[in-house]
């Protein structure tokens, strides 16, 4: 796993933690609602959070919001809750596989 959030840092210049800090540049989350579900925020902390842009009922959406996040370039460090969940590892292999055929295009030309 190591191995490929460098190749990731390499490409993007996006790190990832675990540790909550108040100067990050973007946070991804779980948060229980009022009848005890949960659901997941993605959102830069300084602009209002909005359901429809910033938070997912389903977890395994947060593999794709990753990889999005990770892409813009507005954004070098990135809050996430648990980097031993399942859609953690996924969004981190498809940013990885990502990076492949975009190096693998370059060599080709």
């Amino acid at each position: 796993m190591q191995e490929k959030l460098d190749k990731i840092k390499n490409y993007y210049n996006v790190e990832y933690t675990e540790d909550w800090s108040d100067d990050l540049d973007w946070y991804i989350y779980s948060e229980s609602t009022a009848d005890g579900y949960e659901v997941y925020v993605s959102h830069d902390n300084k602009t209002p959070i909005t359901i429809e842009d910033h938070i997912f009922y389903y977890e395994n959406d947060l593999s794709e919001e990753l990889g999005n996040q990770t892409a813009d370039d507005n954004i070098f460090k990135i809050y996430v809750y648990d980097m031993g969940e399942y859609w953690f590892e996924e969004g981190i292999n498809d940013i990885v596989e990502y990076i492949d055929d975009q190096l693998e295009e370059e060599e080709n030309k």
